[in-house]
């Protein structure tokens, strides 16, 4: 995307000749006009189809699903992750009962920490 919008930033030079007519500048102004919608029109795209993929894989959000299965309420569970980076949130749940989940302490670049406010709730949970 980044290589998107900088194709379509044009230099002064791009935009302004004194030795051209005034029609070649209104021509790179509506191809300007023209490279802008494609842009708008792409990042539309991107935006309206964001997924979150099945409860088995990530789509096109850097997110990973884990199976989390929780016997007693308040007592912590450590899974793992691969997203190389820590998460920062808990965005999707498919849980089997009513209940929250949430972190019960800083997650690292490799593990969560989690509890749950209900006894024997399982489930898949996506954090990002």
């Amino acid at each position: 995307m980044a290589k998107v919008l900088q194709d379509f930033i044009p230099t002064i030079s791009d935009i302004i000749d004194a030795d051209k007519p005034t029609q070649d500048l209104t021509d790179k102004v509506n191809g300007m006009i023209h490279r802008l919608n494609e842009v708008l029109r792409t990042l539309s795209t991107a935006v309206n189809t964001i997924e979150f993929g099945d409860g088995s894989t990530a789509e096109n959000v850097l997110g990973n699903w884990i199976g989390v299965e929780f016997s007693t309420a308040g007592v912590e569970l450590t899974g793992t992750h691969t997203l190389n980076k820590a998460p920062q949130a808990i965005i999707g749940t498919r849980l089997d009962r009513p209940g929250s989940i949430y972190f019960s302490k800083a997650p690292s670049t490799t593990e969560i920490y989690l509890k749950s406010d209900t006894d024997s709730l399982s489930g898949r949970i996506m954090i990002v």
